[in-house]
């Protein structure tokens, strides 16, 4: 009898996955099918697929990579459709939307093998894109109420911890069945001297726990809008504990840390005494702890006097660090001009600032202000002209526009190549700019941008290619 209510129980626990997020259960059972496809064929098990047309295994990895993709996109979709209370039939045809979203990213992804380009800024809107889905799955059941200003923020937080415990939990479990797995495989194999070919099952084991059982407990333990209202968050003791005396000593020591290099950069101030260019990360990483403690800890202030404090001058504390961080990519910046990880920082920094100002001056201090901003900003650079793979690149081809006019190996009015002598092209600083400037263009944007500006009879990508070794702006540009 037991044995039926189990069976019972998993039927329904399927069930209730597949009434819920059937696409994204469909996908789930895909991404482990192709991840024991790719295992096979690496280990030589799939000969006969080779008979079947599938002969370049990056096509069958980037399937893989746009699926795992879509999956948290589909997530997403069917979260939206919640919110805007849609039925069950509307809402799985609205998956259309994800379809469509994957074949335009295969589309895009395939490109890298069918052009043999570099494949930066396809990877670049890959993780933008993936960020802001992520965030959007943060916001999703109360855009609503965010929109108008008119969001509670104990219900907020409650959905924001379930879904948090949902990719915890997730995580661990695979994590635990990985480790229990492998350790009986290993036993086994040592105390019966069953030789097998380990790698291969190691994997498959992996690939069973991480791209089948984790995304099925993730898409199970997502809350609904009925879990929020009728089992909110309370705090434990252990979680009050983590806060109170592990989470909160730490970043006071970090900010200890941080200030105590601002006062001993000032008690050294000159131009030619730089701050570390890691300064930058690590205010950063810091600034996102602190406003991740600073979110955690919102049911504890009314409890805790000292958290409570904590809270309200935290922002106070975090506004001074965005000036050290500021004039540190300034001076980078001003040097080597703009690229695409310093506007990855100056970025960061327009956030980090808006983000204290409204916690400084607001009066209702809404915690779910810090993923809304966040993703509004993603999304904000990943839209073109001010995309983070656009404006960098046409900000670096007008220097190295400028320069090349400054040196006479470009006509301002034409646009045309002057065949100067080789020996009229100095060593100096501006050369070494428009060095850096031709190598960051053709790394970031295959040339493109510059073919156009130079001769159409200039195949500069290949010309870049093949001097690229001796760095030489004659070489590079002239025959």
């Amino acid at each position: 009898m037991k044995k039926y209510s189990i069976l019972i129980e998993l039927k329904n626990f399927f069930k209730k996955i597949f009434s819920r997020f059937p696409l994204s259960l469909i996908l789930a059972i895909l991404i482990f099918f192709v991840s024991i496809l790719l295992i096979g064929i690496y280990f030589d098990f799939f000969n006969l697929l080779h008979a079947w047309g599938i002969k370049d295994i990056e096509y069958l990895l980037i399937f893989l990579i746009t699926i795992i993709f879509i999956f948290f996109f589909s997530v997403w979709i069917q979260l939206f459709t919640e919110w805007l209370k849609l039925g069950k039939f509307k809402s799985n045809i609205s998956q259309i939307f994800s379809i469509l979203f994957w074949i335009f990213l295969y589309i895009n992804f395939s490109k890298i093998i069918t052009n043999h380009t570099d494949s930066y800024n396809e990877i670049i809107f890959f993780v933008l894109s993936f960020i802001w889905i992520i965030l959007f799955i943060f916001v999703s059941l109360f855009l609503r109420d965010i929109f108008i200003w008119n969001c509670d923020q104990k219900k907020y937080y409650s959905f924001f911890h379930k879904l948090c415990v949902s990719f915890v939990l997730s995580l661990f479990i695979w994590w635990l069945l990985f480790l229990l797995g492998w350790l009986a495989m290993w036993t086994v194999e040592f105390l019966f001297d069953i030789h097998i070919k380990r790698d291969c099952l190691y994997l498959y084991w992996f690939a069973f726990s991480i791209a089948l059982v984790t995304p099925i407990i993730f898409l199970h333990k997502i809350p609904t809008q009925k879990d929020i209202i009728d089992k909110p968050v309370k705090i434990n003791k252990s979680s009050e504990s983590l806060v109170n005396y592990i989470l909160v000593p730490f970043v006071i020591f970090y900010i200890i840390i941080l200030y105590a290099y601002s006062g001993k950069f000032l008690w050294s101030f000159s131009y030619l005494n730089w701050p570390k260019g890691a300064i930058t990360w690590i205010i950063i990483l810091f600034s996102i702890l602190w406003y991740l403690v600073y979110f955690v800890s919102y049911p504890l202030e009314q409890k805790n006097s000292f958290i409570k404090k904590f809270r309200i001058f935290l922002p106070y504390i975090v506004l001074p660090q965005t000036l050290v961080l500021f004039y540190a990519i300034y001076l980078r910046i001003f040097q080597y001009w703009l690229t695409m990880n310093r506007y990855f920082i100056v970025i960061f920094w327009i956030w980090l600032v808006f983000v204290s100002f409204y916690y400084i001056f607001s009066r209702e201090k809404f915690i779910w202000f810090l993923p809304v901003s966040l993703l509004l900003f993603v999304v904000i650079i990943s839209i073109w002209p001010w995309s983070i793979y656009s404006l960098p690149v046409s900000s670096q081809l007008k220097r190295l526009e400028n320069n090349l006019i400054k040196i006479w190996v470009l006509n301002e009015t034409t646009k045309d190549i002057l065949k100067v002598k080789s020996e009229d092209v100095s060593n100096g600083k501006i050369v070494y700019d428009i060095n850096s400037q031709i190598h960051y263009i053709c790394n970031f944007d295959n040339c493109e941008s510059i073919a156009d500006l130079f001769e159409k009879k200039y195949n500069f990508e290949k010309r870049w290619r093949k001097f690229n070794q001796h760095r030489k702006i004659r070489d590079i540009i002239f025959d």
